[in-house]
């Protein structure tokens, strides 16, 4: 049986992975958004006769996009896991299995 804190710190573990690719997809969309020629994330390569754009450094905007899809599916399957050990925990809280933490009660105030 894994222990509660181990439990818990695998899931902060995950949250602090998921937190540098959020970090990393957004540096490189700056990049992207930058660049001279300014292609961004979805913008085009080509010129209307197919050609690549002169003003954009086309190979470096395919790599950094391609990292951001990579980026992007490695969280989607972090944030996966994420959900399923909070999931996972909370029902051993309601059945008992381990005792709630003590948490500051949140303030409704404004």
């Amino acid at each position: 049986m894994v222990d509660e804190d181990e439990e818990l710190q695998g899931l902060f573990a995950l949250q602090d992975k998921a937190r540098a690719i959020e970090s990393e997809i957004a540096q490189l969309i700056d990049v992207l958004d930058n660049m001279p020629g300014k292609p961004g994330l979805n913008g085009r390569l080509v010129d209307p006769q197919g050609f690549p754009r002169s003003d954009v450094d086309v190979h470096t905007a395919r790599i950094h996009r391609n990292r951001i899809a990579c980026l992007q599916t490695d969280h989607k399957a972090i944030m996966q896991q994420v959900e399923k050990g909070l999931y996972q925990h909370h029902m051993r809280v309601k059945e008992g299995k381990i005792a709630p933490r003590n948490s500051a009660p949140m303030s409704l105030e404004s």
